[in-house]
C-alpha cells in the first residue's frame, strides 16, 4: 500500500504549472540558481528565504471505513510565486505574483484530478500570504500559497 500521495501530487503540480507558466519558470523545491530570473514559482517550498530545510507538504490521513482497506488523505503542498524587478515598483512585482497565481489556479481548475491514481480532486489554492520588499536592488514580492488535494489510498 502506498504510504502517501505527496510525491505524485508534487510531480503533477510541477508538470501542470510548468505547462501553464513555462518549464523554465517552475522549480521543484528551492533549486533556483539562475539569478537572471525575475518571475518564477517554487513547488514544495514554504519559505524561500530560509537557510535550512523547508517544509514542502503536509498530510492528514484517516480510515473512512472498517477494515482498513483504504485511507483518505488530505495533502497540502506549499508553493511560492516570486517576482523581482530592478526598478523598485512594488505594484509591478505584486501584480506579477498574482498573475502567476491566477495562471496556476486556472491550470488546477482545468484538470482537477490531474489524472493521478488515487487523487480524487484538487481542492485548489486554499491559502496565501503576500510579502513585499523594496530596497536599492528593486522590488520583490513573495506570494506563498498552499494547494490542497484530496486523495484515496488503496
Amino acid at each position: 500500500m502506498t504510504a502517501s500521495t505527496i510525491p505524485v501530487v508534487i510531480d503533477a503540480l510541477i508538470a501542470s504549472f510548468g505547462t501553464a507558466l513555462g518549464d523554465s519558470n517552475v522549480f521543484d523545491g528551492t533549486g533556483v540558481t539562475d539569478n537572471t530570473l525575475t518571475d518564477y514559482v517554487l513547488v514544495g517550498v514554504a519559505d524561500p528565504e530560509g537557510d535550512s530545510i523547508t517544509e514542502s507538504a503536509t498530510s492528514q490521513q484517516s480510515w473512512p471505513w472498517l477494515g482498513h482497506a483504504v485511507r483518505d488523505e488530505t495533502v497540502v503542498v506549499h508553493c511560492v510565486a516570486v517576482s523581482w524587478n530592478g526598478d523598485g515598483v512594488a505594484k509591478t512585482a505584486r501584480d506579477s505574483v498574482f498573475n502567476m497565481l491566477g495562471t496556476v489556479t486556472t491550470a488546477i481548475q482545468d484538470n482537477p484530478s490531474y489524472g493521478v491514481s488515487g487523487v480524487l480532486y484538487v481542492q485548489g489554492v486554499t491559502s496565501m500570504s503576500l510579502h513585499q520588499l523594496q530596497d536599492e536592488n528593486g522590488a520583490i514580492a513573495f506570494l506563498p500559497f498552499d494547494v490542497t488535494v484530496r486523495s484515496r489510498i488503496s
